[in-house]
C-alpha cells in the first residue's frame, strides 16, 4: 500500500471524531405514528415542501408511505417516492433518483429502508452536491469537493446493520465489475428516527442476517489497527449488547417462529406471549443501539476482511450481504482465530488478549446459524471465481481497510472453501 493512502486512512478515522462527524439528532419513537408526526414536524420547521423519499421494498405496500403522504399534503410538503425494489444500490439508481431530485426541486432526502437504501440515499447526496464528478470520481477518503451538508439526511433504518451511523456508502457498478465505496463526514445522517416495531416487518433472515453484520462490523472495529480508546469502547459496548440479546430466553424463541412479521403494531404475528411482547420490543431497542454503536466504531475505526469479502461476493454474484453475512462472519473468525494461535506477525501482539472474545462470538454464531436453520453452503460459489474474488478484497483491504490481519492467498482460498 502506498504511504498517501495509508496517511488518508489514518487521517480520516483520527480526525473524523475530532474535526470532521456532525453527530446526528437522534429520536426514538414508539410507533410509526408518533414517526409520521416527528417527520412532518421537523420538516416543517425547517421550511422544506419537497422530500425525495426513498423507501426499501420491505414497506414499499406499508400503510406507514400511505400516512406519511397524506399527514405531508395537509402540512404541504410532498414527498418524490422512489422505491428501491430490486435491493441494489447501483450506479444506474443513483442517476435515477439524482434526476428525481433535481427535476422536483427536492430540498432534503428522506430512507426508510435498510443499508442499500441507506447506501443509495447517501450517494445520492453526494451527486446532488457535485453533479458534475461522477461516483468514480468521489471515491475513497474525502474525495466530495464541495463541503457543503445540504441537502440534509433524513434516516429511519429497517434493518440491524448500522448504516444509518456511518460515515460511508457503497454503490454497485456491474458494468466495470465493481464496487464504489465513498468515506467522508458528509455521508453522516442528520437525523435519525429509531422506531422498534417497524423491524417487525423484517424477515427472519434479514433480522437475524444484519444482526450479524453489526456483530461483524463491531468486532473488525475493536480491533481495527485506526481503532482507539473511545471507538473500543464503543465497538466493545455493542458486541456486548447483541452477545446478551443472544442470550435472552424471549429471543431464543423467535427462531420457532415462521417469520418476525408484524400485521399491526399492536398485533405483532408471533407465538411469543403477551407479557413477553414487553421484553421483545426491549430487545429491539437494544439491538438499534447496538447497531448505531457499530456503525459509530466502524465510521471512527473503519472495519476489515468479512466487509471485504461480502462486497467482492455481491460484485461478482448480486447476493444480498445479510443472507451470507453470518456464515462469512463465522468462517473469518475462525481464520483469524488460527491467526492469533499460529502466526509470528508482530501486528497481532496488540490484539492476543481478545482470543477468548473470538471464542465467545464464534460459538454464539454456530448456535445461530444452527437454530436459526441459516444459510451454511454457498452454492453459487465458484472455484473459478476465487482469484477474480481474492484479488478484488485484496485491493479493497489496500485501499479502505485497517485489518491487523494479513491474510494471504491461502487463507482467503481456505475462508471462501469452508464457505462453498
Amino acid at each position: 500500500m502506498g504511504f498517501r493512502q495509508e496517511y488518508k486512512k489514518k487521517s480520516f478515522s483520527y480526525l473524523h471524531g475530532l474535526l470532521h462527524y456532525i453527530e446526528p439528532e437522534i429520536s426514538n419513537v414508539k410507533n410509526s405514528q408518533e414517526l409520521i408526526v416527528n417527520l412532518i414536524d421537523t420538516f416543517s420547521h425547517l421550511a422544506f415542501e419537497k422530500i425525495l423519499l426513498i423507501s426499501s421494498d420491505e414497506i414499499a405496500d406499508n400503510q406507514l408511505l400511505e400516512n406519511l403522504y397524506k399527514l405531508g399534503l395537509k402540512s404541504n410538503i410532498n414527498f418524490i417516492s422512489y422505491p428501491l425494489t430490486d435491493n441494489q444500490a447501483t450506479v444506474f439508481h443513483v442517476e435515477k433518483a439524482l434526476h428525481k431530485y433535481v427535476s422536483n426541486n427536492c430540498e432534503a432526502i428522506l430512507i426508510m429502508g435498510d443499508s442499500v437504501a441507506i447506501d443509495l440515499g447517501k450517494a445520492v447526496k453526494a451527486r446532488v452536491l457535485n453533479p458534475n464528478k461522477n461516483i468514480y470520481q468521489m471515491r475513497g477518503f474525502t474525495n466530495i469537493p464541495i463541503r457543503k451538508q445540504e441537502p440534509l439526511l433524513f434516516i429511519v433504518p429497517l434493518s440491524l446493520a448500522g448504516n444509518e451511523s456511518n460515515l460511508s456508502c457503497y454503490v454497485l457498478d456491474h458494468t466495470n465489475f465493481k464496487k464504489i465505496g465513498i468515506f467522508d463526514r458528509l455521508m453522516s445522517a442528520d437525523y435519525i428516527y429509531y422506531c422498534p416495531l417497524l423491524l417487525a416487518n423484517l424477515s427472519m433472515e434479514q433480522f437475524i442476517g444484519t444482526i450479524c453484520i453489526s456483530l461483524a462490523n463491531a468486532l473488525e472495529a475493536l480491533i481495527s489497527e485506526n481503532s482507539t480508546k473511545n471507538s473500543k469502547a464503543t465497538a466493545d459496548l455493542a458486541i456486548k449488547l447483541i452477545l446478551d440479546a443472544f442470550e435472552n430466553s424471549v429471543f431464543k424463541e423467535i427462531p420457532r417462529l415462521q417469520e418476525v412479521h408484524a400485521q399491526t403494531e399492536n398485533n405483532v404475528k408471533t407465538k411469543i406471549s403477551q407479557e413477553k411482547k414487553e421484553k421483545f420490543r426491549s430487545i429491539l431497542e437494544s439491538l438499534q443501539e447496538a447497531a448505531n454503536l457499530s456503525g459509530t466504531a466502524a465510521a471512527n475505526s473503519l472495519t476489515g476482511y468479512t466487509q471485504a469479502l461480502s462486497n467482492a461476493l455481491e460484485v461478482h454474484y448480486q447476493v444480498v450481504n445479510y443472507k451470507i453475512s453470518p456464515m462469512l462472519f463465522l468462517a473469518v473468525l475462525k481464520m483469524y482465530q488460527k491467526q492469533l494461535t499460529s502466526s509470528n506477525q508482530d501486528n497481532l501482539q496488540s490484539i492476543s488478549h481478545y482470543s477468548d472474545l473470538f471464542s465467545e462470538i464464534s460459538e454464539a454464531l454456530v448456535k445461530i446459524i444452527s437454530n436459526w436453520q441459516l444459510q451454511r453452503h454457498f452454492t453459487f460459489l465458484r472455484t473459478n471465481n476465487f482469484d477474480s474474488i481474492i484479488g478484488l478484497t485484496e485491493k479493497e483491504m489496500a485501499t479502505f481497510y485497517a485489518s491487523p490481519f494479513e491474510l494471504d492467498k491461502d487463507n482467503l482460498v481456505a475462508i471462501l472453501k469452508s464457505v462453498q
